[in-house]
Protein backbone atom coordinates (compact mmCIF):
# COMPACT_ATOMS: atom_id res chain seq x y z
CA UNK A 1 0.00 0.00 0.00
CA UNK A 2 1.58 3.44 -1.10
CA UNK A 3 0.94 6.34 0.76
CA UNK A 4 0.70 10.20 -0.20
CA UNK A 5 4.12 11.12 -1.53
CA UNK A 6 6.74 12.73 0.66
CA UNK A 7 7.49 16.54 0.30
CA UNK A 8 11.19 17.08 -0.21
CA UNK A 9 12.92 20.44 -1.32
CA UNK A 10 11.66 23.37 -3.53
CA UNK A 11 7.80 22.84 -2.64
CA UNK A 12 7.38 19.55 -5.23
CA UNK A 13 6.56 16.15 -4.78
CA UNK A 14 8.36 13.22 -5.50
CA UNK A 15 6.50 10.56 -7.01
CA UNK A 16 8.92 8.02 -6.55
CA UNK A 17 8.97 7.84 -3.28
CA UNK A 18 6.96 4.76 -1.77
CA UNK A 19 6.66 4.26 2.43
CA UNK A 20 5.58 0.30 2.09
CA UNK A 21 3.39 -0.74 5.18
CA UNK A 22 3.14 -4.18 6.29
CA UNK A 23 3.63 -6.00 9.71
CA UNK A 24 7.39 -6.98 9.20
CA UNK A 25 8.66 -3.08 8.37
CA UNK A 26 11.77 -2.42 9.23
CA UNK A 27 12.23 1.67 9.59
CA UNK A 28 15.87 2.64 8.58
CA UNK A 29 17.25 6.30 8.12
CA UNK A 30 17.48 6.68 3.76
CA UNK A 31 16.28 8.96 1.17
CA UNK A 32 12.22 9.18 -0.08
CA UNK A 33 13.49 7.56 -2.96
CA UNK A 34 12.94 3.57 -4.68
CA UNK A 35 15.82 1.58 -3.70
CA UNK A 36 17.65 1.91 -7.14
CA UNK A 37 18.32 5.34 -6.25
CA UNK A 38 20.93 6.61 -4.17
CA UNK A 39 20.69 6.30 -0.24
CA UNK A 40 20.86 9.34 2.11
CA UNK A 41 20.31 9.96 5.59
CA UNK A 42 18.47 13.50 4.66
CA UNK A 43 14.73 11.96 5.28
CA UNK A 44 12.96 8.58 6.59
CA UNK A 45 11.71 5.64 4.45
CA UNK A 46 10.09 2.43 5.48
CA UNK A 47 11.06 -1.08 4.40
CA UNK A 48 9.64 -4.32 4.44
CA UNK A 49 11.87 -7.82 5.70
CA UNK A 50 10.70 -8.82 1.76
CA UNK A 51 12.48 -5.57 0.01
CA UNK A 52 15.86 -5.64 3.08
CA UNK A 53 16.13 -9.38 0.91
CA UNK A 54 15.67 -8.02 -2.35
CA UNK A 55 18.46 -5.43 -2.08
CA UNK A 56 20.41 -7.71 -0.20
CA UNK A 57 20.20 -9.59 -3.42
CA UNK A 58 20.14 -7.08 -6.08
CA UNK A 59 22.31 -4.11 -4.56
CA UNK A 60 25.48 -5.67 -3.01
CA UNK A 61 27.36 -2.77 -3.32
CA UNK A 62 24.98 -1.03 -0.99
CA UNK A 63 23.65 -3.28 1.09
CA UNK A 64 25.40 -6.38 3.27
CA UNK A 65 25.16 -8.33 5.76
CA UNK A 66 27.50 -7.55 9.17
CA UNK A 67 28.42 -10.38 11.55
CA UNK A 68 27.22 -9.94 15.07
CA UNK A 69 29.56 -7.96 16.68
CA UNK A 70 28.79 -9.90 20.21
CA UNK A 71 31.55 -11.77 21.50
CA UNK A 72 29.86 -14.14 23.64
CA UNK A 73 27.37 -15.56 21.45
CA UNK A 74 26.24 -18.70 22.19
CA UNK A 75 23.53 -19.40 19.82
CA UNK A 76 24.73 -21.46 16.50
CA UNK A 77 22.49 -19.49 14.01
CA UNK A 78 25.17 -16.38 14.38
CA UNK A 79 27.33 -19.09 12.51
CA UNK A 80 25.37 -18.13 9.06
CA UNK A 81 23.43 -15.36 10.28
CA UNK A 82 23.92 -11.44 10.27
CA UNK A 83 22.74 -7.36 10.74
CA UNK A 84 21.60 -5.98 7.19
CA UNK A 85 23.54 -2.91 6.62
CA UNK A 86 23.93 0.02 4.15
CA UNK A 87 26.57 1.18 3.04
CA UNK A 88 26.91 4.84 2.60
CA UNK A 89 29.05 6.63 -0.15
CA UNK A 90 31.22 8.58 2.06
CA UNK A 91 33.45 5.56 2.78
CA UNK A 92 32.21 4.68 6.37
CA UNK A 93 31.57 1.67 8.55
CA UNK A 94 28.30 0.20 6.89
CA UNK A 95 25.33 1.46 8.62
CA UNK A 96 23.48 -1.56 10.81
CA UNK A 97 19.52 -1.80 9.87
CA UNK A 98 18.19 -2.27 13.45
CA UNK A 99 15.04 -5.18 14.39
CA UNK A 100 16.02 -7.75 11.47
CA UNK A 101 18.49 -10.21 10.51
CA UNK A 102 19.41 -11.75 7.51
CA UNK A 103 21.25 -15.18 6.39
CA UNK A 104 24.34 -14.62 5.07
CA UNK A 105 23.79 -17.60 2.45
CA UNK A 106 20.33 -17.12 1.04
CA UNK A 107 19.62 -13.09 2.51
CA UNK A 108 16.25 -14.40 3.94
CA UNK A 109 15.40 -11.59 6.36
CA UNK A 110 13.35 -11.54 9.95
CA UNK A 111 12.10 -9.30 12.34
CA UNK A 112 14.16 -10.05 15.63
CA UNK A 113 14.50 -9.36 18.73
CA UNK A 114 17.31 -10.13 21.04
CA UNK A 115 16.45 -13.10 22.93
CA UNK A 116 14.60 -14.83 19.60
CA UNK A 117 17.52 -17.07 18.24
CA UNK A 118 15.27 -20.23 18.50
CA UNK A 119 13.38 -19.94 15.69
CA UNK A 120 16.24 -19.20 13.84
CA UNK A 121 17.98 -22.42 14.50
CA UNK A 122 14.89 -23.88 11.92
CA UNK A 123 16.01 -21.92 8.74
CA UNK A 124 17.00 -24.38 6.44
CA UNK A 125 20.80 -22.96 5.63
CA UNK A 126 21.76 -23.43 8.82
CA UNK A 127 23.65 -26.92 9.28
CA UNK A 128 22.59 -28.07 12.29
CA UNK A 129 18.55 -28.16 10.78
CA UNK A 130 17.21 -31.46 9.60
CA UNK A 131 17.05 -30.50 6.34
CA UNK A 132 20.63 -29.19 6.01
CA UNK A 133 21.84 -32.83 7.31
CA UNK A 134 19.83 -34.81 5.02
CA UNK A 135 21.01 -32.75 2.12
CA UNK A 136 24.58 -32.84 3.32
CA UNK A 137 24.07 -36.84 3.50
CA UNK A 138 22.46 -36.92 -0.09
CA UNK A 139 25.27 -35.44 -1.44
CA UNK A 140 28.19 -37.38 -0.42
CA UNK A 141 29.17 -39.63 -3.28
CA UNK A 142 28.23 -42.91 -3.08
CA UNK A 143 30.54 -45.94 -4.11
CA UNK A 144 29.56 -49.81 -4.61
CA UNK A 145 31.24 -50.51 -1.68
CA UNK A 146 29.46 -48.00 0.30
CA UNK A 147 26.40 -49.74 -1.09
CA UNK A 148 27.28 -53.64 -0.11
CA UNK A 149 28.40 -52.78 3.42
CA UNK A 150 24.87 -51.03 3.67
CA UNK A 151 23.06 -54.06 2.26
CA UNK A 152 24.73 -56.47 4.20
CA UNK A 153 24.24 -54.71 7.42
CA UNK A 154 20.34 -55.54 6.72
CA UNK A 155 20.86 -59.09 5.29
CA UNK A 156 23.33 -60.37 7.70
CA UNK A 157 21.80 -61.31 10.74
CA UNK A 158 23.78 -61.18 13.77
CA UNK A 159 24.97 -64.62 15.35
CA UNK A 160 23.47 -65.04 18.93
CA UNK A 161 24.60 -67.41 21.56
CA UNK A 162 22.80 -70.56 23.15
CA UNK A 163 22.79 -71.80 26.13
CA UNK A 164 23.40 -75.65 26.55
CA UNK A 165 19.85 -76.17 27.11
CA UNK A 166 18.79 -74.44 24.13
CA UNK A 167 21.48 -76.62 22.43
CA UNK A 168 20.06 -79.73 23.20
CA UNK A 169 16.53 -79.04 22.59
CA UNK A 170 17.08 -77.48 18.81
CA UNK A 171 19.21 -80.51 18.09
CA UNK A 172 16.32 -82.87 19.36
CA UNK A 173 14.05 -81.09 17.10
CA UNK A 174 16.08 -81.86 14.05
CA UNK A 175 16.87 -85.32 14.91
CA UNK A 176 12.85 -85.56 15.13
CA UNK A 177 12.33 -83.19 11.78
CA UNK A 178 15.05 -85.81 10.29
CA UNK A 179 13.51 -88.96 11.27
CA UNK A 180 9.87 -88.14 10.24
CA UNK A 181 10.23 -86.29 7.37
CA UNK A 182 12.57 -88.89 5.85
CA UNK A 183 15.57 -85.72 5.36
CA UNK A 184 19.25 -86.31 4.98
CA UNK A 185 21.32 -85.91 8.00
CA UNK A 186 23.11 -83.23 5.74
CA UNK A 187 20.58 -80.97 5.61
CA UNK A 188 21.22 -79.23 9.00
CA UNK A 189 24.25 -78.27 7.25
CA UNK A 190 22.74 -76.78 4.38
CA UNK A 191 24.26 -72.59 4.48
CA UNK A 192 20.93 -71.61 3.56
CA UNK A 193 19.38 -73.63 6.77
CA UNK A 194 21.74 -72.06 8.85
CA UNK A 195 21.05 -68.40 7.51
CA UNK A 196 17.51 -69.60 7.91
CA UNK A 197 17.99 -70.76 11.70
CA UNK A 198 19.84 -68.10 12.86
CA UNK A 199 17.66 -65.58 11.25
CA UNK A 200 15.05 -67.35 13.79
CA UNK A 201 17.11 -67.34 16.89
CA UNK A 202 17.38 -63.69 16.41
CA UNK A 203 13.68 -62.55 16.20
CA UNK A 204 13.15 -64.67 19.00
CA UNK A 205 15.53 -63.03 20.95
CA UNK A 206 14.01 -59.67 19.67
CA UNK A 207 10.74 -60.32 21.16
CA UNK A 208 12.21 -61.88 24.25
CA UNK A 209 13.89 -58.23 25.08
CA UNK A 210 11.02 -56.13 23.85
CA UNK A 211 8.58 -58.47 26.33
CA UNK A 212 10.53 -57.73 29.04
CA UNK A 213 10.72 -54.43 28.68
CA UNK A 214 6.81 -54.41 29.04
Amino acid sequence: MYSTPNKVSGGSYSPRSPIISSSSNIDLTSPTSTPSTPIRTSSHTTYSCAQIETLLKKEKDRFVVIKNPNKKLTSACWQIFGFPAIIHSNGGSPERIDKVVSCRECYKTYSFTSNSTRFLLDHPCNPSTPTKRSNTLASLPSSPSVLQRSITAFTTPKKSKLNDITKSKIKELEARWICEDMRPFAVVDDPGFRRFAQELISIGKIILIRMKSM
